[in-house]
């Protein structure tokens, strides 16, 4: 499982970004030091991108691959407001994470990375044109609730 992981690891840290030069991903997990086979990245926010990890959860979706994306932030159960969930990232950020369980093999890993590369393709296509798909909509209408 470790192999594997670091086989994704490896090809997402390689990707670069649409200038061909800046890292596409920032990895967040400890590599091959930690003792979880867990790849944790989001996108460089250096590139300043019109989309997110959890757009590209969406977009690998497509793919029938489900990573998932989350927020760096979480509610305060009292008082209801936004908090940061790391002490050196702002809770505006994103980030993914993958879980290799002992069946993805390195094929399915693999065909995981071909995902990766179609759906960030899919996001440059779509641009800013991307934050009006249904889901952009769906996540602000639950902004605003208290549940």
């Amino acid at each position: 499982m470790m192999a594997v992981a670091k086989y994704i690891r490896d090809e997402i840290k390689g990707m670069k970004g649409e200038d061909g030069v800046t890292p596409l991903f920032e990895i967040l997990d400890d590599g091959d030091k930690g003792c979880l086979p867990v790849v944790a990245a989001m996108l460089n926010p250096d590139l300043h991108l019109p989309f997110d990890d959890v757009d590209l959860q969406y977009a690998l979706v497509q793919g029938h691959w489900y990573v998932s994306g989350y927020a760096m932030a979480f509610e305060h159960p009292t008082q209801k407001t936004q908090l940061a969930l790391f002490h050196d990232q702002v809770s505006s950020k994103t980030m993914f994470r993958i879980v290799v369980k002992s069946n993805l093999t390195i094929r399915l890993a693999e065909h995981l990375v071909e995902t990766f590369h179609g759906a960030i393709k899919y996001l440059f296509e779509h641009g800013e044109g991307y934050s009006h798909f249904p889901h952009k909509q769906v996540s602000l209408k639950r902004s605003n609730s208290v549940c």
